[in-house]
């Protein structure tokens, strides 16, 4: 026999937990192992990457937690879950949108000028605004989940419209990229994103429709969300390995001639902190100038001695001071 209360199982309850637990370990396993991909070559672009990632899993919990606490919590608690749920997730959704963008314009070695970056944010900040007053009065006069309709949901919209918007100028026009693998790598991040995206959207707003329980298709729609980002991750990694460069992790010639002499590096020292610029890993170095690790490991200390920094962070935001 099964156990009722409020007309849902427990089994059903416990499910959903379990599910609310394997969606919470999927998206910290992803960010974190974008963060360990990204730890040795962090640029700006990779930065404003890695914040979307995690401002776009934690929506997706958001909102996976949202519904389920909705059918389980007592009626007294649901309104205030839910209004804070909803203000958090507009000031989610309007991250998303703005990092996102940012991420693809400096990948492209687009200018994101201020009045662009205040025509992102400003609609987010009006709905938040908005949703906020009309969330109050709605305490105040009618505290029913049943009765509560506000406009948070054009956030969502507004969202999902401008990363197409910016997936499409990205697969449209490449920007000051001149490089065949550059151009065609972000041609292609932007491609098989705005299709996972789709396939994201269709999900949530109903239209992808398998017939199961109502804990089948919100689960669905969590993993789907992870899954989103993913076949873009794989195409970073692969730009990392194969053209460093595009992200500016390759120093310029003339001034990386001028930090080498500046700090004194021996020819071999400034090869191998070349390379450690370009997000080569100790052994990577080793294979690719034919040392042994363990030399490689003293050239670098020796790096980090002359020019005064403790890791490879730190001597790349020396690089790019420097220049």
């Amino acid at each position: 026999m099964l156990c009722h209360r409020g007309g849902l199982r427990y089994n059903e309850k416990t499910m959903a937990l379990a599910i609310m637990i394997l969606l919470t370990l999927a998206a910290v396993a992803e960010v974190w192992y974008v963060a360990r991909l990204f730890r040795r070559s962090l640029s700006l672009p990779l930065l404003s990457f890695l914040i979307y990632l995690i401002l776009w899993n934690t929506l997706g919990l958001f909102e996976f937690e949202f519904l389920f606490f909705l059918r389980f919590l007592p009626q007294g608690a649901q309104m205030g879950f839910l209004l804070f749920m909803s203000i958090n997730s507009v000031v989610l959704l309007g991250g998303i949108a703005y990092f996102l963008v940012d991420f693809l314009r400096r990948w492209a070695k687009r200018v994101f000028p201020p009045l662009l970056k205040a025509g992102l944010i400003a609609p987010f900040a009006v709905i938040l605004v908005l949703h906020t007053r009309e969330a109050v009065e709605r305490l105040r006069t009618n505290p029913s989940p049943e009765t509560f309709r506000v406009s948070a949901p054009w956030a969502a919209n507004l969202m999902m419209l401008f990363l197409f918007l910016a997936l499409a100028e990205a697969f449209l026009n490449p920007g000051r990229l001149q490089a065949p693998e550059p151009r065609r790598s972000l041609r292609l991040f932007a491609a098989t994103t705005a299709v996972s995206l789709v396939l994201f959207g269709m999900s949530i707003w109903g239209a992808i429709d398998f017939g199961r329980s109502w804990l089948f298709q919100l689960s669905l729609s969590g993993f789907l969300g992870l899954a989103a980002n993913i076949p873009g991750i794989v195409i970073l990694r692969g730009m990392l390995q194969r053209t460093p460069s595009a992200w500016g992790l390759a120093p310029s010639s003339d001034h990386w001639h001028r930090i080498v002499e500046h700090f004194g590096l021996s020819p071999r020292e400034a090869e191998i902190a070349g390379l450690v610029l370009s997000g080569k890993s100790n052994r990577d170095i080793a294979a690719q100038i034919y040392i042994s690790p363990e030399t490689v490991k003293k050239h670098i200390s020796n790096i980090y001695q002359k020019t005064g920094v403790k890791s490879r962070l730190q001597l790349m935001n020396l690089r790019l001071h420097r220049e």
